[in-house]
């Protein structure tokens, strides 16, 4: 329908007709034009239905699929869908696959269109805007699941072969969900923890550079203060050595100055020791009285030039005496001042000590603030490297489509026989009320159980929803490369 042939032909049928028919034949042309083009529309349209990502499954499997997800669904119902049901129908998938219950999409509050500044009046919408959310989560399920053509049509009006194909579409994805929910799980728990630990990181850093700034003020403050001492003992380390060398002038000074002292101290002996050895012999010769004066005069005037002579060496090594002591309390005084040097200069260098430790906690900080900028850019090299392997996880999909098949089929057979064992038990609780009443208690609790682990797990898939959402627009960019694969190799 719609091909070459058929145009050429539709042509020469109307060239025809409008010769024997006359004006009537422009009416006839258009309406067959306009069934030409409906045909092709359809034809094109079936087309483009033909390629799909997901296989048509059976309806006896659509159905059994549907009880396992607790989606009542018959096959007279699927064979004939009406509105009513396939809305029931799509909100199931939507409350499983979105994590959007139908309360949810009745609340008007939470709808983004409810502001008074979008809608003037938000009431008369309460019932259009449950419809609108309603309309809005399915389209983008159905187009991330792979159906691109799905339209009000098929919630309205369904058809047995869309129904199909939708349904298909829907239980395809949520079987694809269920395989890899395990690795976005896992991946997700790395992804936290590596987020937590970027975290901590960031707050080691934030409290090193709060240290760092610290120590960076505490040094600015330091620096005057540091300059004036390095000022200070370069003048005092000036003064020291010149100090020094006046001290080397006068060591060889007091040591002439002490030798000189020891050459009058020695000559000071031997005057003492004349004069006692003078007064001797005066006391002797004045025990031998001569009988000549004028000798005697003589002899005590040579006396007393000997005297008032060694009178004037010992004044003479006084003088001295007292010179030398002078010079030595000025070298004491000396030898104080450079004690009081040597211990301003030891301060200084307890200064320079500290501030020397201060410069190496600096450096250590450094050094800490590059090992967690290290750090940090090893964390960000793993975060990609993690999504680079979810990547090529969601390239493995198709080559795990043969074991998921498998799998399934395995599930079906360990399905029939829990079936029979459930007819067997069943037959059995029949004999035994006992245990029937038994299995009751059990399954009440098991029911309340499985309640609570329900409860639990609406708990985790809302905190997971925001996760879902980004892994979403890449099962759908996947879904759109591998129909443009397909189309290109059909």
């Amino acid at each position: 329908v719609g091909g070459p042939t058929a145009t050429t032909t539709t042509a020469t049928t109307m060239a025809t007709t409008r010769r024997r028919s006359g004006g009537s034949s422009v009416s006839r042309q258009q309406q067959q034009q306009q069934q030409q083009r409906q045909q092709q529309a359809k034809h094109h349209h079936h087309q483009q239905e033909v390629h799909h990502t997901f296989p048509i499954l059976p309806n006896a499997e659509i159905i059994m699929c549907c009880e396992e997800l607790n989606i009542p669904l018959s096959e007279a119902e699927l064979r004939a869908p009406t509105a009513p049901v396939m809305h029931m129908v799509y909100q199931h998938y939507i409350d499983l696959l979105c994590g959007i219950s139908a309360d949810e999409l009745a609340a008007p509050h939470l709808s983004p269109f409810s502001s008074p500044e979008i809608l003037e009046f938000p009431e008369l919408h309460h019932d259009s805007l449950p419809r609108l959310m309603y309309y809005k989560a399915l389209f983008r399920l159905m187009r991330v699941v792979g159906v691109a053509d799905f339209g009000l049509g098929d919630v309205n009006s369904p058809t047995y072969r869309r129904t199909r194909r939708n349904l298909s579409a829907l239980i395809n994805f949520a079987k694809f969900r269920e395989e890899r929910i395990a690795t976005y799980t896992e991946e997700a728990v790395k992804t936290d923890e590596l987020f937590e630990q970027k975290q901590a990181l960031l707050i080691k850093h934030q409290e090193h550079a709060g240290a760092l700034a610290s120590l960076k003020a505490r040094r600015a403050a330091e620096e005057p203060r540091a300059r004036e001492c390095i000022e200070q003992s370069r003048v005092l380390e000036t003064e020291v050595l010149q100090a020094n060398k006046k001290q080397a002038a006068l060591q060889s000074e007091i040591r002439e100055v002490t030798a000189a002292d020891a050459d009058v101290v020695g000559k000071c002996g031997e005057v003492k020791l004349e004069l006692h050895n003078v007064k001797q012999d005066v006391s002797r010769l004045r025990s031998q009285i001569v009988e000549d004066p004028a000798k005697m005069h003589q002899l005590i005037a040579d006396m007393k030039a000997s005297v008032a002579a060694e009178r004037e060496l010992i004044a003479c090594a006084n003088a001295k005496s007292v010179s030398l002591q002078a010079r030595l309390n000025v070298l004491a005084a000396l030898d104080k001042d450079l004690a009081e040097c040597h211990e301003l200069l030891e301060q200084c260098e307890r200064e320079a000590a500290k501030l020397r430790d201060v410069d190496a906690e600096r450096k250590a900080y450094t050094t800490n603030i590059d090992a967690t900028h290290s750090t940090l850019r090893d964390l960000d090299a793993n975060k990609q490297r993690c999504v680079h392997a979810i990547a090529s996880m969601e390239q493995k999909i198709e080559r795990g489509r043969a074991a998921a098949a498998e799998r399934k089929r395995d599930a079906q057979q360990q399905l029939a026989d829990a079936r029979r064992e459930k007819m067997d038990a069943n037959k059995r609780g029949l004999a035994n009320s006992t245990a029937v009443n038994q299995n009751e208690i059990t399954d009440r609790h098991l029911a309340a159980k499985l309640e609570q682990l329900k409860q639990n797990h609406d708990v985790e898939m809302r905190a997971l929803r925001a996760k879902v959402d980004a892994m979403y627009s890449a099962v759908q960019q996947y879904h759109t490369d591998l129909f443009n694969a397909m189309a290109t190799a059909s």
